[in-house]
């Protein structure tokens, strides 16, 4: 709020306000204690503005962290009887698909609940369920057991959000969840609904595999994780309504993804060569993404003996070796700068 006591927007000032969403907790509503510092700013402009229009970002599932299983039904509907006492009208909500197997059911609820909120809750859920046919009862169990996951194991701390270290996310949880699922599987009966079971069954896999080998846990069950996650992903990719070069591309993004999951170190500085493997974790990893049609080649002049060559605007450019980096940390607002060295490899 603007500093001050007694300072308001005078009546025919028109706020929109953006944003509620982008550091409270999805999963719980932001009426909720924990998410206490976004409510109190909507609360306190909602309450002050003759005019007031939400513009906001719907961050459900995102490609970042990876996707796996995240229901947000209760928290939507939650925050639209909350729109409505508050006398929103108009609410815009950016986003972008995400490849997370709830991600239609959360938007689905949204689109309803917006328009009425009043609407009942696991009614809408059922309606939704109908999407995977005769499999509909068995995932709605499956969605049920989630979602009282999710309510009984949150995070601890705004932070843990942030990263999405998420309690719900166990390797225990997902030890329950992938026979409901695989039990829903079994049950339908279109290639459609089998898709759509499918991805869900694929995206638990290979969160479940993150979950054991965070733990430890690296033998058979975490390479049956891993072949699932593989198997009935291509079924999920193959039949799923998404767009022929994302289709295209699925099978690769998967396979990667578990080279990335069992990555060992090499060429490493001298003063980590000492250190026992088990030690090293890989945090992050980098690629240089340039336009279509660039190839990194031999140069002589350049630092590292290679250079990258591409187009932009039409005009040729070579970056000679070295390319710049930066990591930021957006809990603390800090940067780290590095270079990054070419290697045709």
């Amino acid at each position: 709020p603007p500093a001050g006591p007694g300072i308001r927007p005078e009546g025919n000032v028109m706020i929109w306000y953006c944003d509620a969403y982008n550091y409270s907790d999805h999963d719980r509503p932001l009426a909720d204690p924990y998410n206490a510092r976004s409510h109190e700013l909507l609360d306190w402009w909602t309450r002050s503005a003759a005019h007031f229009d939400l513009w906001d970002y719907a961050l459900y599932g995102g490609r970042t962290q990876g996707a796996f299983p995240d229901i947000q039904a209760d928290a939507v509907a939650a925050d639209a009887r909350l729109f409505a006492a508050r006398g929103i009208r108009r609410l815009f909500m950016e986003t972008e698909y995400h490849e997370q197997a709830f991600y239609p059911l959360n938007y689905f609820l949204m689109s309803e609940l917006y328009v009425d909120p009043n609407r009942d809750l696991g009614e809408l859920i059922g309606i939704y369920c109908r999407v995977y046919g005769r499999a509909a009862g068995a995932m709605r169990r499956a969605i049920d057991f989630w979602r009282e996951n999710e309510r009984a194991h949150p995070p601890q701390s705004p932070a843990n959000w942030r990263q999405r270290i998420l309690g719900w996310r166990s390797a225990d949880a997902y030890a329950k969840l992938l026979p409901l699922l695989k039990a829903a599987y079994a049950e339908a009966d279109t290639p459609a609904a089998k898709a759509r079971v499918a991805h869900a069954v694929s995206e638990a896999s290979i969160d479940f595999a993150r979950c054991l080998k965070s733990s430890g846990r690296t033998g058979a069950e975490y390479a049956a994780a891993k072949s699932d996650y593989l198997a009935f992903g291509a079924e999920a990719a193959a039949h799923l309504p998404v767009e022929p070069s994302r289709r295209k591309e699925l099978p690769a993004v998967q396979r990667e993804t578990l080279e990335l999951m069992d990555l060992s170190f090499r060429d490493l500085p001298p003063e980590l060569r000492k250190v026992p493997a088990s030690e090293l974790v890989c945090v992050d990893y980098h690629r240089f993404y340039a336009n279509p049609g660039s190839k990194i080649s031999a140069d002589a002049g350049s630092e590292t003996g290679h250079a990258l060559v591409y187009s932009l605007g039409g005009e040729q450019k070579v970056e000679k070796g070295v390319v710049r980096c930066g990591v930021h940390d957006t809990e603390t607002k800090t940067g780290q700068d590095f270079d990054l060295r070419l290697r045709a490899d």
